[in-house]
């Protein structure tokens, strides 16, 4: 697919392949967005030529020994001083240019995706006149890597987002990026901009983002040991510990909702004091108890007109899927997902929860349909004690 891509930008743009693959990568496969940032931001082209020489081989009579035997005497021995003190200053002052040089390098990767600017050429012909076009490249790029600034703490502090956090009953959502990590400008283009992470986010966490320049990103990093970026993570706001995390990767928004899911419907309240484990959450307790029979409906053919796929993790972590009418009631899920787990047919009371938030799934005479599960990744969970 991805080559198929590049071939169709570079048939219209007449670009080289790197080009095509780095436009493309921007615009995160979209051929059409692709072509154009390319003609929105310009090219710069370099025509280097390369001059060969005539035919450069050894030189005819250059010093062969002349001795019939054909073995030439041994080179003599010398010693010299290579260099002295002289050269070791200048060597210093080379190095420094060395470090300074590989360091402006560092600041303009850092930048790649936080000051885009069109490149402007230097090739005779194509000097000036490419201004109007630098305007609009730009902000197509910085809108495509914009942070979520709408889900952001306005502090930078985190002391006061946990004790704000605290007061709204939410927990704190930290995002560590680093500007030369394209996996954290993937974060905001795909991530933090779907709608259904927004409305999540929005409605069960205070969200902090920082740099891993930046004093408090460093204070981040040292307390909670984060050796990987970009760095994802959950903080209980009660006693700062870190109650989920990942590092080193991009995560798609599907998998962020999965991860996110058990804290969606709970305060942090509602947690043990920093151990990272909920309350427990036994209802109902049984010994020896007999198996409730179950029976569900039975199963529409695939590519049933009226059919519904759920999806649901159960409480061991695995997922079972199955199809439902669209008329069935949602009791039937919930027999479904005791038919899957034993210890809910002995009695023991659960519940299912939708990674959609507002979305309750407590009434089981509803059908499929108006509770709007078909399709959905739903999570079976113990219910807790009263």
């Amino acid at each position: 697919m991805e080559e198929d891509n590049c071939a169709v930008f570079m048939s219209v743009t007449g670009s080289t392949v790197e080009q095509a693959r780095q436009y493309l990568e921007m615009s995160n496969q979209d051929v059409d967005r692709a072509v154009e940032l390319f003609f929105a931001m310009g090219t710069a082209t370099t025509t280097t030529t390369t001059a060969t020489g005539g035919g450069s081989g050894p030189a005819a009579g250059s010093g062969g020994s002349g001795e019939g035997d054909g073995v030439r005497d041994p080179i003599d021995i010398k010693q010299d001083t290579l260099y002295g003190d002289e050269f070791t200053q200048f060597d210093e002052r080379a190095h420094r240019r060395t470090e300074k040089r590989l360091l402006e390098e560092h600041e303009r990767a850092a930048a790649a995706f936080t000051k885009f600017e069109s490149p402007t050429t230097t090739t005779s012909g194509r000097g000036a006149g490419t201004s109007g076009k630098k305007d609009g490249g730009a902000g197509a790029l910085e809108a495509l890597f914009e942070p979520p600034t709408d889900l952001l703490f306005e502090g930078s502090d985190l002391d006061a987002a946990r004790a704000q956090a605290t007061v709204d009953h939410k927990w704190i959502l930290v995002n560590i990026q680093s500007a030369s990590e394209f996996a954290s400008h993937c974060l905001n283009r795909d991530t933090w901009s779907d709608p259904v992470v927004k409305e999540a986010v929005k409605s069960s966490f205070l969200m902090m983002q920082m740099y891993d320049t930046s004093d408090a990103g460093k204070k981040f990093l040292m307390w909670y040991r984060v050796s990987k970026l970009p760095c994802v993570a959950v903080l209980d706001p009660l006693t700062g510990s870190k109650m989920y995390s990942k590092e080193g990767q991009f995560v798609e928004p599907q998998t962020l909702l999965d991860d996110l899911l058990p804290f969606l419907d709970s305060s942090p309240m509602k947690f043990e004091g920093g151990g990272g484990k909920r309350e427990a959450t036994e209802a109902t307790t049984t010994t020896a108890a007999e198996e409730e029979v179950v029976v569900v409906e039975e199963e529409p053919p695939a590519g049933h007109s009226d059919a519904v796929t759920v999806v649901v993790t159960l409480v061991d972590g695995s997922r079972a899927k199955r199809r439902f009418l669209k008329g069935s009631t949602l009791n039937q899920v919930f027999l479904y997902c005791k038919s899957q787990v034993p210890e809910a047919r002995t009695g023991r009371t659960f519940r299912l929860v939708s990674r959609i938030p507002g979305l309750r799934l407590d009434d089981p005479s509803k059908t499929l349909e108006e509770a709007e599960v078909g399709g959905q990744v739903l999570m079976m969970d113990w219910t807790k004690k009263n």
